[in-house]
């Protein structure tokens, strides 16, 4: 068990703070095969629940990194006292409140490890998660995350309903078939499954609403998603009032921001430059990246296609979603 304080968010910084991170716990944890990352932010009454889960794993080779941003509550304190005497468990305190989607790229870039998971801080999984998924995935090497249904918790931890997952996991086409269902669906409940970390993006979390749908976007481009046939992430369903704080802050750490999906639309603007493929093929798909983006997130969708004249690519649109696999040659 080790606790770090994290001083800003410079990439000087994360390096150092790898090393006092890592070096002396190295020779103890023997380069784990996975590790799990865990932002928090003023979640005293859950995180609790969620490390007593991950203390509960049936395998062993694994470590637990929590990142706190900078809570105003007792989270810091019922972290410690969860984690003590459990050399699997590191903890991490950040000075200020960096927004959720730099805490969750801290955890990333500090660690090094085989596979990597997120896991909410107010979410549970059962026993055997970690072990199902790296099972799975060192025996099916075409697939870089998997992930598995997801059943919803109160506040109490009782389960009060269950999710099917469709989506990506329905999906077996070629990379630009996958990266375009994905804006479509808009499935983000594989954010929390596990990584081959060689195919994690270089690029840096996106601090606006809905980076969890840029990074899966780009994630999938890189590689197959596949579903574990089992119950075994419990999500907590919170109404946004029992929230530690608005989303936007939740989301980028700055007070009285208004939900902007233009920054959305930008970013994937920005992501699918970063795609690693030609640049022919870029040209070729970047008109059906901006219909899905726009048809699904601007504000009046309708005003856009006029403006951009585009109306007679609804029919080609239409003809991704029904034959998924119109796209396979495209590797």
């Amino acid at each position: 068990m080790c606790y770090l304080t994290a001083m800003n968010v410079s990439q000087t910084t994360l390096m150092r703070a790898t090393t006092a991170l890592r070096g002396a716990e190295e020779v103890r944890f023997r380069h784990p095969r996975i590790v799990v990352g865990i932002p928090v932010y003023n979640e005293e009454r859950f995180v609790r629940d969620c490390i007593q889960s991950l203390r509960s794993q049936t395998m062993q080779d694994f470590l637990v990194v929590i990142s706190d941003n900078a809570s105003t509550d007792a989270t810091a304190e019922a972290c410690r006292i969860a984690i003590a005497g459990d050399s699997r468990f590191e903890f991490v305190r950040q000075t200020t409140n960096r927004g959720a989607s730099a805490n969750f790229d801290f955890l990333r870039r500090v660690t090094d490890s085989e596979y990597f998971v997120w896991i909410g801080s107010h979410d549970r999984v059962q026993p055997n998660f970690l072990k199902a998924h790296i099972d799975f995935l060192d025996t099916h090497g075409k697939y870089i995350l998997s992930y598995t249904h997801r059943e919803w918790i109160d506040s109490a931890g009782t389960v009060v309903g269950r999710e099917p997952i469709k989506g990506f996991m329905d999906f077996r086409g070629g990379r630009w078939s996958r990266y375009l269902w994905s804006i479509e669906s808009g499935e983000v409940c594989c954010v929390h499954g596990v990584i081959r970390r060689a195919y994690l993006p270089p690029e840096s979390l996106r601090s606006c609403p809905g980076c969890d749908h840029v990074f899966l976007s780009s994630l999938v481009f890189r590689g197959r998603f596949s579903a574990l046939p089992h119950r075994l992430y419990q999500s907590r369903q919170l109404d946004e009032a029992s929230r530690p704080a608005d989303y936007m802050e939740r989301i980028t750490g700055k007070r009285g921001l208004e939900r902007n999906l233009d920054a959305l639309i930008n970013a994937y603007e920005e992501e699918f430059e970063n795609l690693p493929a030609s640049a022919r093929e870029k040209d070729r798909f970047r008109p059906f990246m901006r219909f899905l983006v726009h048809d699904k997130f601007a504000k009046d969708s309708r005003h856009w296609h006029r403006k951009f004249g585009i109306m007679s690519m609804v029919k080609r649109v239409r003809a991704i979603r029904r034959i998924p696999w119109l796209l396979s040659q495209y590797r």
